[in-house]
């Protein structure tokens, strides 16, 4: 399989640079010919000096308006995202668009290698409920984009806040069903860590309760991607924001000192997505 074959898209905005960069790190290492889009948001834009460094690694800007409501969730979210893709695939002539987040290392080359030979139209990490795709990394094949997009058109917008995941792929369940053998494929993701869902998974959120040598060494040799989260920037005014430790979320009164805890966790994100790679490269 030829690279040239593959679009990768991030949806970014400003206080996502850091983990942005970490992650096209980890793509470009695996698909050095494949192209790269962020897609920037021009109502919160990224800084000048990052997107300096990301047209230096070969990254194409596509400038957005549209609002991304949060957690890019809604109606009207999920048709933005769906032409946007559309709109990647057709511009570069891929065999399937790879839509991944920001705080998403890819470690490994696996299941992306797999959709690509596969007949299915789309794939990525499985839902928590198992029925559809999960938000931090999914590909689409131009069949499926152009099934969305005509969804779309015809159709009243919708108002309830759904996430952009559950929102386009329940769409398609609705032209080829529930059952996803066939169509889509579905890779087993971890959101729990050490269970029995974990020694099953390819790919997982990393969480900080159970950071230790051994836990990353697992997940090195296991896992094919690797989602390690983060936590938007509270607004300026904000008295209290959550903050996740190894012991679990707790509340942080957001005084120069909260500030700074937020700072080094976000630092610490972009580390643990370095040290990943690092450790999946060598075994």
């Amino acid at each position: 399989m030829s690279d040239n074959s593959l679009t990768f898209v991030w949806f970014t905005f400003r206080r996502d640079g850091s983990h942005l960069l970490r992650s096209v790190q980890s793509v470009r290492r695996l698909y050095p010919d494949a192209t790269l889009i962020v897609a920037d948001d021009l109502n919160d834009p990224m800084r000048k000096r990052a997107i300096r460094t990301l047209e230096g690694w070969g990254c194409l800007m596509a400038p957005t308006s549209w609002q991304r409501n949060g957690n890019l969730r809604g109606w009207h979210v999920a048709q933005a995202i769906a032409r946007t893709l559309s709109w990647a695939q057709r511009m570069t002539g891929a065999s399937a668009v790879v839509k991944i987040d920001s705080d998403v290392a890819i470690l490994k080359r696996g299941w992306i290698d797999e959709f690509i030979e596969s007949d299915c139209i789309a794939g990525g990490f499985r839902s928590k409920c198992g029925r559809g795709l999960c938000g931090p990394c999914y590909a689409l094949k131009p069949e499926a984009l152009e099934e969305l997009l005509q969804s779309y058109e015809m159709e009243i917008p919708s108002y309830y806040n759904t996430e952009e995941d559950y929102e386009m792929t329940s769409r398609l369940m609705r032209t080829h069903g529930t059952n996803p053998d066939g169509w889509m494929m579905q890779i087993p993701y971890s959101f729990l860590g050490m269970s029995p869902e974990f020694y099953d998974a390819r790919c997982g959120m990393y969480l900080w309760t159970q950071d230790s040598p051994a836990w990353r060494n697992m997940i090195a040799r296991q896992w094919e991607a690797l989602c390690v989260g983060y936590d938007p920037a509270p607004p300026d005014d904000a008295v209290t924001a959550e903050h996740m430790t190894k012991r679990g979320p707790v509340k942080v009164a957001m005084t120069a000192k909260g500030w700074a805890l937020w700072q080094r966790a976000r630092v610490a994100r972009c580390r643990v997505m370095r040290d990943m790679m690092k450790l999946s490269t060598n075994k």
